[in-house]
């Protein structure tokens, strides 16, 4: 799901960088484009062989936006079947934490109750600090980082 929504963010630049390379970008908005923006561009006037590049363009945002679509579809399908709906009714119960993340941090945990302690979870997301201790010297760093970087990305979302 991530990588979709980084593809995604990927060819709207895309667009954008030609749009602005042609000298076409005056009439759109400066700032983020809403959909409504993006369509607009389908009507615009241009030479045959820059609507060629352009619909191409379109084409393969529509395409990761559909996928991205269906993705999220299937999510929410999981999060109803009876071997996750517990699980994801106690994440959600988290303020902050919707369907789509409960589901997600579900699949990327398994069942919580695998981690006797709240230390072992927090090792396993990587979000203990790193520690270099020698003797009697102790010193803590930065958070280890073991686990996934998009699970730290949505904990940081949810919260």
């Amino acid at each position: 799901m991530s990588q979709i929504q980084k593809d995604i963010r990927a060819e709207k630049n895309r667009i954008r960088r030609f749009l602005e390379y042609h000298g076409l970008n005056g009439d759109m908005p400066a700032g983020v484009w809403k959909d409504t923006d993006y369509l607009r561009l389908k009507e615009m006037s241009l030479t045959h062989s820059l609507k060629v590049s352009l619909d191409a363009y379109l084409v393969v945002l529509d395409t990761l936006l559909k996928t991205e679509n269906e993705l999220k579809a299937e999510l929410k399908a999981l999060c109803k079947k009876e071997r996750y709906k517990e699980p994801v009714r106690i994440k959600m119960s988290v303020p902050g934490v919707g369907s789509l993340s409960a589901i997600r941090f579900t699949l990327e945990w398994g069942p919580l109750d695998r981690f006797p302690t709240g230390k072992r979870f927090a090792s396993f997301t990587g979000l203990t600090c790193r520690e270099y201790s020698t003797g009697e010297s102790i010193r803590r760093g930065h958070i280890t980082g073991q686990s996934s970087e998009y699970i730290r990305a949505w904990l940081i979302e949810c919260a």
